[in-house]
């Protein structure tokens, strides 16, 4: 009955930590493009250089490994939104420009589970209008994680790697100005490394534990 008990006890908390364990969390995020690439390599890249929509108004995008979402509004429901792909910019590539007010978002839809993500993005003042604010936010959202990240005007990267495979992501603009925004080079790593969890280390340290404990008592008999 003791047996069983322990049994029970054990597995339950062992449970409990894999529930803790269940959503995306990120374990590392980069700003650099060499370093995230030099991490998580071998990665797949989507640059749109082979879309052919230059200056095109597109309301998706379905690629090789993954879907562009339509992109939509949470603040405002009825604005109509969409990719356009330009070029002449971040360095003469092609690039895809999505997101204008507070509230607008995309989504990317991985086909298989991918556990690090990075971009590039630029943001600027058109010239014949002038955001109030030279800052500008915007929210990734992984799965149940969510990120705030704060940039000048400018080109930039983000990377980021998570402890457990993800399907989708959400990229939601949280500043009230508008802006001009541009994404590119998307790069992903969907053949997930495994990395070791908490509940999984507790698992083992269990049954290791239990071996010991086994062996000690048929000793001792």
């Amino acid at each position: 009955m003791k047996k069983f008990l322990m049994v029970t006890y054990l597995i339950s908390i062992s449970m409990f930590f894999l529930s803790l364990t269940s959503n995306a969390t990120l374990i590392g995020t980069y700003t650099d493009e060499s370093s995230f690439v030099s991490a998580v390599s071998p990665t797949n890249m989507e640059s749109f250089e082979n879309t052919g929509l230059d200056g095109v108004n597109i309301d998706g995008m379905i690629l090789s490994d993954f879907t562009l979402g339509e992109p939509d509004s949470v603040s405002n429901p009825g604005r109509v939104l969409n990719y356009t792909a330009y070029s002449n910019l971040l360095d003469g590539d092609q690039v895809v420009h999505a997101l204008f007010a507070e509230g607008d978002y995309f989504t990317v839809e991985f086909n298989t589970p991918v556990n690090a993500f990075g971009f590039s993005y630029e943001f600027y003042n058109s010239d014949d209008w002038s955001p109030p604010s030279d800052t500008y936010q915007f929210g990734l959202s992984i799965e149940s994680q969510i990120v705030t990240i704060s940039t000048a005007l400018g080109a930039y990267f983000y990377g980021f790697v998570t402890d457990t495979p993800f399907n989708s992501l959400q990229v939601t603009q949280i500043s009230s100005d508008d802006f001009e925004p541009f994404w590119d080079k998307f790069q992903y790593r969907n053949t997930a490394t495994p990395v070791p969890e908490p509940a999984t280390m507790l698992l083992f340290g269990t049954g290791l534990v239990g071996l010991i404990g086994a062996r000690f008592r048929k000793k001792k008999k």
